[in-house]
């Protein structure tokens, strides 16, 4: 089988959320007799692929960014120039042209129920990639709610709809680090401290999270943003008092071989985030037996797991009194060990089994 890849996300300085996504796809074993063409736009900046050899790169030029003519017109050129069997697009985005059957990965519905910056309202999000998804042979998403909005948005679509959950890297199953990386302490972190995921999107709530700390009243915890450049982060922190302030760290991109003893060695992970596709910091979080906090909202209704605060979104006294209580005490082994059996049944290497699938389904009409 030859597919095609709209790997664009793979093709950043530090690839996030969607990229980490096709990387640890591509990554497994059971697509290595799978021949993955991956295509992408920037030639000024690196492409991060995994070393499998039955991936490769190329990129492409294309003009007229604004017209999105990339994904709309070298992409499914160059599918066909190729001879591949199927293009596979994993970051919500598709050609209407679709000269080879096509693959979508819509991770959520947010495009078409929020209002987000990065996907602006108009012709192109409300009519033509509609029109695309109506051509597409499958769309994958990422949880059950996730596939309830889009099915809600597009009821005829939902027969199409295929339900694979991300998995959790094997780095964070097997980490373990007793001692605090030096890594980690050269770029300001140091134990206690909290850690917030996700970034500077206004959803995220990275305000919330530097409320919660500001009423914590604890001067010797720090509070970790990952995500929010130092230059980005001091307008966040204006309004706090000084002292407080210089508790609260911005560092710039960790390594996601560093994750996970950042994610071990915090006091509790603060995820304040109102709508999300999956919420890969919550299982992340189990697998190396650190609390997580958040809300009941989207996709994370399904992720209650053993290490799970769930919270009122707007209740400021209760993530409070939450985030003291793991301060003053340390989360017991049991609950711990209870974790990691809990997120198992997030596998990248089962969602690679089930995209094989997807995709063997649409090339042979299995």
């Amino acid at each position: 089988m030859h597919i095609c890849v709209d790997a664009r996300d793979l093709n950043r300085e530090t690839p996030r959320g969607q990229g980490k996504y096709l990387f640890e796809i591509l990554s497994q074993k059971s697509l290595c007799d799978v021949k993955f063409q991956l295509l992408s736009d920037r030639r000024d900046l690196p492409v991060h692929l995994p070393e499998r050899p039955n991936v490769s790169h190329q990129f492409l030029d294309q003009r007229g960014h604004r017209f999105h003519a990339w994904e709309q017109f070298a992409l499914p050129k160059m599918s066909t120039k190729s001879k591949c069997d199927l293009t596979f697009c994993p970051s919500m985005r598709l050609p209407w042209w679709q000269p080879k059957p096509t693959v979508v990965t819509l991770h959520d519905a947010m495009p078409w129920i929020g209002n987000e910056n990065c996907w602006p309202r108009g012709f192109y999000t409300d009519t033509l990639i509609p029109k695309a998804l109506d051509k597409c042979a499958a769309i994958i998403t990422v949880s059950n709610h996730s596939r309830s909005d889009i099915a809600t948005v597009w009821p005829h679509l939902e027969s199409k709809i295929h339900v694979i959950p991300n998995g959790v890297s094997e780095i964070y199953k097997k980490s373990s680090t007793k001692d605090f990386p030096k890594e980690l302490s050269d770029l300001g972190v140091n134990p206690p401290y909290f850690l917030y995921l996700g970034g500077s999107i206004s959803r995220k709530r990275p305000e919330w999270a530097i409320r919660v700390f500001e009423n914590l009243g604890h001067l010797r915890s720090q509070l970790v943003l990952c995500g929010i450049g130092a230059s980005e982060g001091a307008n966040f922190v204006s309004a706090v008092p000084k002292q407080t302030r210089k508790q609260i760290l911005f560092p710039p991109h960790i390594p996601e071989r560093w994750m996970p003893s950042l994610y071990e060695h915090a006091t509790a992970i603060l995820y304040p985030t109102l709508y999300e596709g999956f919420g890969l910091p919550v299982v992340e979080a189990h697998a190396v037996g650190t609390p997580v906090i958040f809300s009941s909202v989207g996709s994370l209704i399904e992720f209650d797991g053993p290490l799970s605060s769930i919270l009122p979104s707007d209740d400021l006294e209760c993530w409070v009194k939450t985030c003291n209580s793991f301060l003053d005490a340390q989360v017991s082994k049991g609950i711990q060990e209870e974790g990691l059996k809990w997120v198992s049944k997030y596998s990248w290497q089962r969602s690679a089994d089930s995209h094989f699938d997807v995709f063997n389904s649409v090339v042979n009409g299995v």
